[in-house]
C-alpha cells in the first residue's frame, strides 16, 4: 500500500510507537500476544505482521541509534533467560552500528582529504599523451598515502612522480600531501631527479614521523626523447 513503508520506517520522533517508546525509556518491550499488540499499538499492528514482538532499543553510551523489532508468527512467551539473551543481542547490534558509523565518518573525511590533495587534472604536454587511474590494490583500502603528479618544468620538459606513504588513513593522506608538495616545489626549482628525492627525504626526516615513504621520479624531454629516472625505495616502472 502507498505510504506503508514510510509510516513504519520513519515515524516522527514523538510518535507513540514501540520503537520510539523503547528508545525513550531504554527498556526492551516484549509483546507476547496479538491482542496485546492490537490494544497498545493498533495502527502498527495493522501495518506489521506477527503475533508477538520483541522490541529492543539499540543504545550506545553516546546515544540511541535505533530499535530492533523481532516478530513472531504465533504467540510467544519470553522467559527471563530469553529476555536477557535478546537484550545482549541488542547491545551487540548497537555497538556494531556505532562502529560502522564511526568508520564511515572517518573514511569519508580521509577520502575527502585525499581527493583534495591529489591533482584534479594533468597539465597538457606537447608531444606527450598522459592519463592517470587511481585504483586501490585491495577492497576496503581506498584511502591512503598513494600519490601521483605530473609537473610541467618548462623548455618542453615534464616530471612524473608516483609514490606511496605507509598506511591507509587520514594521517597517511595528510603526509602524502606534504610529500607531494615538496616534490613539486623542488622539481619546479630546477633540481635534478636525484636531488628532488634527496631534498624531499630531508623533509620526511624533519617531520619526525614513524611512517615510511617511497617514490619514483622521472624527468621527461619528449622533444629530445630523453628520460632521467630516480627511485627512492619504489618499484621500478
Amino acid at each position: 500500500r502507498p505510504g506503508v513503508l514510510e509510516r513504519i520506517d520513519r515515524p516522527p520522533a514523538g510518535a507513540k510507537t514501540p520503537g520510539t517508546l523503547t528508545l525513550s525509556t531504554g527498556v526492551p518491550l516484549f509483546l507476547e500476544e496479538r491482542q496485546e499488540i492490537l490494544r497498545r499499538y493498533p495502527l502498527h499492528a495493522t501495518l506489521a505482521p506477527g503475533s508477538a514482538w520483541a522490541v529492543l532499543p539499540l543504545l550506545t553510551p553516546q546515544r540511541g541509534v535505533g530499535a530492533c523489532v523481532l516478530s513472531y508468527d504465533r504467540p510467544h512467551r519470553f522467559g527471563p533467560e530469553e529476555r536477557a539473551t535478546l537484550t545482549a543481542l541488542a547491545d551487540l547490534i548497537a555497538q556494531a552500528l556505532s562502529r560502522a558509523r564511526q568508520y564511515d565518518t572517518a573514511s569519508g573525511l580521509a577520502r575527502d582529504l585525499q581527493d583534495a590533495l591529489l591533482p584534479h587534472r594533468l597539465p597538457r604536454v606537447p608531444g606527450l599523451e598522459t592519463a592517470v587511474r587511481y585504483l586501490p590494490a585491495a577492497e576496503g583500502l581506498a584511502v591512503g598515502g598513494d600519490f601521483y603528479d605530473l609537473i610541467a618544468l618548462g623548455h618542453h620538459r615534464v616530471a612524473a612522480v608516483v609514490g606511496d606513504i605507509q598506511g591507509h588513513n587520514a594521517t597517511a593522506a595528510a603526509l602524502m600531501g606534504q610529500i607531494r608538495t615538496a616534490v613539486r616545489a623542488h622539481a619546479s626549482g630546477g633540481a635534478d631527479p636525484r636531488r628532488v628525492l634527496a631534498l624531499t627525504n630531508r623533509l620526511l626526516t624533519a617531520l619526525d614521523t614513524e611512517l615510511l615513504a617511497s617514490a619514483a621520479y622521472v624527468r621527461l624531454d619528449p622533444r629530445r626523447h630523453r628520460a632521467l629516472l630516480a627511485s627512492a625505495g619504489h618499484p621500478h616502472p
